[in-house]
């Protein structure tokens, strides 16, 4: 068999571009981009912060100073770095509009006995079929077996 060398992507043309006038610029590579022992923060002192109520923004920018190989990193990388830490660190809610099933789901997961250990799903067929509170209702379950007819 014979090796058939591929030719590059566009886009790793232009982020090796890009790389080599980062480093025509600035003189510096980023081959050592965060060794494991260039934060002079401890995970103990991290936490602390983060339990002392410090804001996210904050937090960042200790680790930022905290960092021995910060101030030599590119312009570039110092941006890809605290984004990263930013995104890592910050504080994350999504709010979801109140629905009949996510106010059953999140009362499912919680507290099952206030619902009665009724999922969601067995919730919209009771809807469907309008049982409401303080109805009297008749359940019926019917099985079709494999090779019975129904008449």
């Amino acid at each position: 068999r014979e090796l058939v060398a591929c030719e590059e992507s566009a886009a790793d043309a232009v982020m090796n571009e890009l790389e080599s006038e980062l480093v025509a610029e600035n003189g510096v590579t980023n081959s050592e981009d965060e060794p494991e022992h260039g934060q002079l923060l401890t995970q103990e002192e991290i936490e602390d912060l983060k339990a002392s109520g410090s804001k996210p923004e904050e937090l960042v920018q200790k680790l930022a100073q905290g960092n021995t190989a910060f101030d030599g990193k590119t312009k570039f990388a110092k941006q890809k770095y605290l984004q990263r830490k930013s995104k890592h660190y910050r504080f994350r809610v999504k709010a979801k509009k109140p629905t009949a099933r996510t106010v059953c789901h999140a009362y499912f997961l919680k507290s099952p006995e206030k619902t009665m250990h009724i999922r969601c799903d067995i919730l919209s067929m009771l809807n469907y079929a309008d049982v409401r509170a303080c109805t009297q209702v008749k359940t019926l379950q019917h099985a079709i077996r494999q090779g019975s007819s129904v008449s």
